[in-house]
């Protein structure tokens, strides 16, 4: 079998490119827009300077990608040789350049929104192509952990209804009617899809079937904690179609018998049973109490969604074409009548779409769909499952038409995950989950 992936086999890594790119992309999954204004960064404040509306992981993705191309002297040369073996990933870095001088020309107005959650993904994803395999699989293992903690400490805010961080009490979030879990990454939504991403890695980890069993348990729980609709729905549908494909592979891997259909009934009944019943009792605890709240498409949130698809019918021909700044799009919204607390554009494609306009929409378009062409090729199924249900979760927010730290972090999170579920890499399939740690070195 041949590696799935040319990165997973090339010997060119570039370590302090690679190091310098982590610490910025577990300050982006650490330090959400609620925590750093705690501390007294005015990040996504509308009146902020422009360094402040960009999130501070984001420079040293930055500076990782001017390491990465100096690191070996002839930075043209190594540009020409990122376009030709990472070409989806230099694709939309050139797209998000083209975006910026498009923009940079009409009006400096979304400007950062582009350097905070667009341009950062691609560049991630062109450092980590080069970051060696054992630091890949430590990256991918650093993020289950730090999102199972996660997931642990909103379980405990859902239950006790006390938050582990002192957020601003002005928060719109603090203020609704139903609590909803926040706990280290900041909004509940972005709690929920993050998790719901890392509970497809998860699956597909060389870790103890108990271990496994535990976390995903434990990740599928904490999303009733967050509240987030789609992302328990993407969750659980996921795992039902993994788990009835291994099922089904497991079965007929050495052929039909008696015991091998019996036991696969046992587990197609018994296991859907005590996810099921853990699941009922959440949803139905004081855990689940805004998910039941709002359990029909009439509620506010759902409204809002319906309404938003009627924001492009308000566009003059002229905005159609070349996309409409900020204010415009805030004007629109109103004209609507979205009710607060969510005033916006409750979906990122037609956000994006009035955003850049249909020209540049279109290449948008086309860079996103070659990367996840190729974040999905040759990936595994749970994979697979990971970026696409990101991209179903998301699409029922404003996520990545506003600030949503899960697009940026996806691609670098993909790729490094291959390195530890691409087969060519496990030194023992059937023991190597007994020997994986935080600090695994094989190569």
């Amino acid at each position: 079998m041949n590696v799935a992936d040319p990165a997973l086999r090339d010997t060119d890594t570039r370590p302090v490119a690679a190091w310098i790119c982590a610490i910025g992309f577990f300050m982006i999954l650490l330090l959400p827009q609620q925590t750093l204004n705690i501390v007294g960064i005015p990040y996504g404040d509308a009146d902020a300077s422009a360094v402040a509306k960009i999130h501070p992981g984001n420079f040293f993705i930055f500076l990782s990608f001017f390491v990465l191309i100096v690191s070996r002297g002839d930075p043209i040369a190594d540009l020409f040789r990122m376009a030709r073996h990472y070409t989806a990933y230099f694709f939309m870095l050139m797209i998000y350049i083209a975006i910026l001088v498009f923009w940079a020309v009409r009006g400096p107005g979304g400007v950062g929104m582009i350097l905070d959650t667009h341009i950062g993904m691609p560049i991630a994803a062109l450092v980590f192509s080069y970051a060696p395999p054992s630091m890949r699989r430590r990256i991918t293992l650093w993020f289950v952990a730090i999102v199972a903690v996660n997931s642990a400490i909103g379980i405990g805010e859902s239950f006790t209804h006390l938050r582990l961080l002192p957020f601003d009490p002005s928060w719109e979030v603090l203020k609704q009617d139903y609590f909803r879990a926040s706990a280290l990454f900041g909004h509940p939504l972005s709690n929920a899809v993050i998790t719901a991403v890392t509970l497809f890695v998860v699956i597909d980890l060389p870790l103890h079937p108990f271990l496994k069993a535990a976390l995903i348990g434990e990740m599928l729980i904490s999303l009733v904690g967050f509240g987030g609709r789609m992302a328990l729905v993407v969750a659980v549908a996921g795992c039902a179609l993994l788990g009835a494909r291994a099922l089904w592979a497991s079965v007929t891997a050495h052929g039909l018998t008696v015991m091998r259909l019996t036991l696969a009934l046992v587990a197609a009944l018994a296991v859907p049973a005590i996810a099921g019943g853990a699941l009922y009792a959440a949803l139905h605890s004081d855990m689940g109490a805004r998910l039941m709240a709002y359990d029909s498409l009439q509620d506010d949130s759902a409204r809002v969604r319906v309404q938003s698809w009627k924001a492009p019918l308000l566009l003059s021909p002229e905005e159609v074409f070349f996309g409409v700044d900020g204010d415009r799009v805030d004007q629109i919204s109103q004209q609507l009548d979205i009710a607060s607390p969510t005033s916006d554009i409750e979906n990122p494609w037609i956000l994006m779409f009035m955003f850049l306009g249909a020209i540049m929409f279109t290449l948008w378009l086309c860079g996103l769909a070659a990367v996840v062409r190729r974040l999905t090729s040759n990936a595994s199924p749970a994979l697979t499952m990971a970026v696409i249900g990101y991209f179903v979760i998301a699409s029922s927010s404003n996520s990545f038409g506003r600030k949503d730290p899960m697009f940026l972090l996806l691609p670098g999170l993909i790729i490094c995950a291959k390195m530890l579920t691409d087969k060519d890499n496990i030194d023992a399939p059937n023991s190597a989950s007994a020997n994986l740690s935080l600090t695994d070195d094989r190569v």
